[in-house]
């Protein structure tokens, strides 16, 4: 994959590639990354960005040719180099890990030998070899560890290829019993809700007996987050009810008594249902159900059951979002209110706010805040002919 960054150098290292291939009677790839997008000129996340692009494209290839495998060329100096910036930097034990050996359908073959093992090799063989200058610059961090800081490490430790790989095999080891442990630790607090997770407060504060902000950090780890992104979301008991966290792929929601976690493509959004007679209606939130009362049954009305009497309203009833500038009229209330500022005295899920399920009749009155409250505008059932409306909410804190 040729960046746009070296002009004839990079096209003479391509070259040769091609050369050995056609040598060896092995197939070729190439492509201009900018062809995809990628613009040599931003300098912003460079690496990270080609790093990104070039996998993208190496998965397409594998995908369309129908390989097992990609390999990669990282070998040993890589790997201490990455390892020593994220030491500096601050690490998880994930991060002290270093690159792995092979990821589901990436494999390192080189990784456990030091880059002078493998030019030695190639000279011996007499094979033909390029080598990128922009490696021999300080420009970059990775660059000046590996000028300034690696001849030290070899002057000191001339035995360190080997301990090197004693100590990250042992950290993977370790790090895989880690895992196992940690994840049949999780999967005890961390529900499925939605297309997302919900970790309930009490759920966390009793998990491993005083560790509990250790463990909260590697739920965010594991969801993505970033070292700094933690950082900012700081001690889980900490948090107060309606603050919100990004990364690239999720939201998490503090909630009175939890944190949901939705990905950043979810949508809150539902159709409004229209109530003829007794069925199930679903909303994003969860499901209003309607039966036909027998007459002798007496259930008092509550935020979370309401019976009324289709002779005594305009029909149909109709299930709906939430709204801009909708007013609710409690029962015990001598006037309306803002249904937005009810729902936040009542603490309602912040995640859920936006579009919370509403009750009205056919003429907009609302008569129901399912799970919430029941309005002055619902008359107690005059007739014996009368439907129970229960909700059924998903999400339970």
């Amino acid at each position: 994959m040729n960046y746009g960054m070296r002009g004839a150098d990079a096209e003479a290292d391509a070259q040769l590639v091609e050369q050995l291939a056609h040598q060896w009677d092995v197939p070729f790839y190439s492509i201009s990354a900018q062809m995809l997008g990628f613009d040599p000129h931003d300098q912003r996340n460079f690496q990270e960005r080609a790093r990104d692009i070039r996998y993208r494209w190496l998965q397409q290839v594998r995908q369309t040719e129908q390989y097992d495998k990609i390999a990669t060329a990282h070998q040993l100096d890589d790997q201490v180099e990455t390892l020593l910036m994220r030491l500096f930097r601050g690490s998880s034990l994930k991060g002290l890990v270093g690159i792995p050996p092979s990821r589901q359908d990436i494999i390192r073959p080189l990784l456990s030998i030091p880059r002078a093992m493998i030019v030695e090799y190639l000279r011996q063989k007499n094979l033909p070899y390029r080598i990128d200058h922009t490696n021999l610059t300080e420009d970059y961090l990775r660059n000046r560890i590996r000028h300034r800081i690696l001849p030290t490490i070899q002057a000191v430790f001339p035995a360190w290829a080997t301990a090197f790989n004693h100590t990250t095999s042992h950290l993977s080891r370790q790090y895989v019993l880690y895992r196992a442990l940690w994840e049949e630790r999780v999967y005890k607090i961390v529900r499925p809700y939605l297309q997302g997770y919900y970790i309930a407060r009490t759920a966390l504060e009793k998990s491993l007996e005083g560790h509990a902000q250790e463990l909260w950090e590697e739920i965010l780890h594991w969801l993505g987050f970033s070292a700094h992104q933690i950082e900012e979301i700081g001690l889980f008991d900490d948090h107060y009810t309606g603050q919100k966290f990004h990364n690239s792929k999720w939201t998490l929601y503090v909630e009175r008594n939890g944190w949901v976690f939705l990905p950043n493509d979810f949508s809150s959004q539902w159709s409004k249902q229209i109530i003829h007679g007794p069925g199930v209606y679903q909303t994003r939130w969860g499901t209003v159900e309607v039966h036909v009362l027998k007459s002798d049954e007496k259930i008092p009305q509550s935020s979370s059951t309401i019976v009324v009497s289709p002779d005594d309203m305009a029909l149909p009833l109709v299930l709906r979002p939430r709204q801009k500038g909708d007013v609710f009229y409690p029962v015990g209330w001598s006037s309306g209110v803002r249904l937005k500022k009810l729902l936040t005295n009542a603490r309602y899920p912040t995640h859920q706010k936006s579009t919370a399920p509403v009750l009205t009749d056919a003429e907009g009155n609302i008569l129901w805040i399912p799970g919430v409250r029941v309005s002055s505008r619902l008359k107690n059932p005059s007739t014996p002919h009368r439907w129970l409306l229960k909700w059924l909410p998903y999400f339970q804190e």
